[in-house]
């Protein structure tokens, strides 16, 4: 009362009795509590039931703003984890794939080059291994390709401007259920590195695209994932620089270097299908509303998987530039006056 007092002038003190009315009374207004937003009613309308009356506070429950997403793999459905719903992780400045790990790749200097790992890692094997593994952090497989346990349809959109306007990185993520127990998953990028300010010659356009089906049986004792993984790495190779570029002037740029090749570039194709499936052999026991009670369960798994990938290189001879260049650069190697040329394809 005498905070009020000091606070209000003289000639308003006539205010005062209403201003304690009110604070009085504030305890039994109705402010809205977490959970309290009308979704459908809209918020000028708040409080209100269907019949139009007022709701007592007892009737409010938690409103969620989102649903869980989790993600999983096809080689093992039973682990997964909830997705995050924020960018905000530990790589959120970080858009080149070789940075996005906690031990670092090496590279060529541009993003989407041919890359290594700094400290030694076995890759994995199955079958015969042709040893191109220069590209892997750029690929989707089957076994990479994600699934979603999700309510609704899901999107998941990220576009990078990398340094020029020409130079650009987007990646797509998109599942979604239908009525009759299938499963869509999709999962695309793009990298499209042309170099225009770099060393000549020296880009780089990967492509990856992932789809994915899951069918689940009626009687949920059966799951199969379907699934088929393309990838197009295309690269263009300067073989290094020969001279630096010029430091000083008008033409201090990057593109001033002189490089060995000129006319050489790298292409693999990558392609897989994928069909995995398990059976349930014990029934799951369920509880009332239907969500599965804890349990031992036995499962039978099969995986097949077909491949076919090509990996080719090439350089015209004599190139755009001075044949000697080439000719000092692959030395023994060039046995063709057409030019280099490898191809192997793999199935």
């Amino acid at each position: 009362m005498e905070l009020l007092t000091r606070l209000m002038p003289s000639g308003n003190s006539v205010f005062l009795p209403a201003i304690i009315l009110v604070l009085l009374s504030a305890g039994k207004l109705s402010g809205q509590v977490r959970g309290q937003a009308q979704r459908d009613a809209g918020m000028f309308s708040q409080g209100r039931s269907e019949r139009g009356d007022l709701k007592t506070q007892d009737e409010y429950a938690d409103a969620i703003d989102t649903f869980g997403i989790f993600p999983f793999y096809a080689t093992n459905p039973g682990a997964f984890e909830r997705f995050t719903d924020t960018s905000l992780n530990s790589y959120f400045h970080q858009y080149d794939p070789v940075r996005q790990r906690d031990f670092d790749y090496m590279h060529l200097g541009n993003t989407g080059s041919a890359h290594l790992p700094m400290r030694f890692e076995e890759p994995f094997r199955l079958g015969m291994d042709p040893g191109f593994h220069q590209f892997d952090l750029y690929l989707v497989s089957p076994a990479n390709l994600p699934f979603y346990r999700l309510e609704k349809a899901f999107t998941d959109v990220a576009f990078y401007q990398v340094g020029e306007q020409a130079e650009s990185m987007i990646e797509t993520r998109f599942a979604r259920n239908f009525s009759d127990g299938t499963h869509l998953s999709l999962d695309y990028s793009r990298m499209n590195m042309f170099g225009t300010n770099k060393y000549p010659d020296q880009n780089a356009r990967n492509t990856a695209l992932g789809i994915g089906l899951w069918i689940k049986g009626a009687e949920g004792r059966y799951d199969a994932f379907l699934m088929f993984a393309g990838n197009t790495i295309l690269q263009q190779n300067n073989g290094g620089i020969k001279s630096p570029p010029v430091s000083t002037g008008t033409f201090s740029s990057s593109q001033s270097a002189e490089v060995f090749l000129s006319e050489s570039e790298t292409r693999h194709d990558r392609n897989a299908f994928a069909y995995t499936h398990y059976y349930r052999l014990n029934r799951v026991r369920q509880d009332s509303s239907g969500s599965a009670l804890p349990g031992r369960a036995f499962t039978l798994g099969h995986q097949l998987e077909f491949q076919s990938n090509k990996f080719r290189y090439y350089d015209i001879f004599p190139s755009t530039g001075p044949a000697t260049t080439d000719s000092a650069h692959y030395q023994s190697f060039l046995v063709d006056d057409r030019g280099l040329r490898f191809y192997l394809g793999q199935q």
